[in-house]
Formats: C-alpha cells, sequence, structure tokens
C-alpha cells in the first residue's frame, strides 16, 4: 500500500482503457503509455492489465504503508 503525500500535476489513476465501446460512444481512454504500463505491471508480478498511477511533471511525493514490489516506467526526459 502506498499514500500519496504530494500529487504531480495531472496526477489519476490509468489503466489499459476500454475496447469496443467506441459505437456506443465511449472512447478508449487508460493510461498514455499503455506498453510501460504493462511492462511496469509485469516487472511487479502484476496481471498486464492492472492500473497503475500516472503522473505528469512536478513534484511526486509518496509514502510506503506496507512490504509489496513497485516498478515505474515510461519515457525518458
Amino acid at each position: 500500500m502506498i499514500r500519496i503525500l504530494t500529487p504531480a500535476i495531472a496526477t489519476s489513476i490509468q489503466d489499459q482503457g476500454r475496447f469496443g465501446y467506441r459505437m456506443r460512444g465511449i472512447c478508449r481512454s487508460g493510461a498514455m503509455d499503455p506498453a510501460s504500463l504493462a511492462a511496469a505491471n509485469r516487472l511487479s508480478g502484476a496481471a498486464w492489465r492492472s492500473a497503475g498511477i500516472e503522473f505528469g511533471p512536478g513534484e511526486f511525493a509518496f509514502s510506503v504503508t506496507s512490504h509489496g514490489t513497485l516498478a515505474f516506467g515510461g519515457a525518458r526526459r
């Protein structure tokens, strides 16, 4: 379990999105970088479609409140 202390700009929980609903007016949504989310999920032992925390630029601070595995992924600056 983690506790977010300071969220960065545009912090949100994202998954791989929804498929097959466009004809009903529902967009796919999901993570901005679905390949990185799937890779981080695989590294941490989670199912590839599990949700993750997505955050933009700025300070992001968190504390870990119990044992577990974290994986970070995404684009480099």
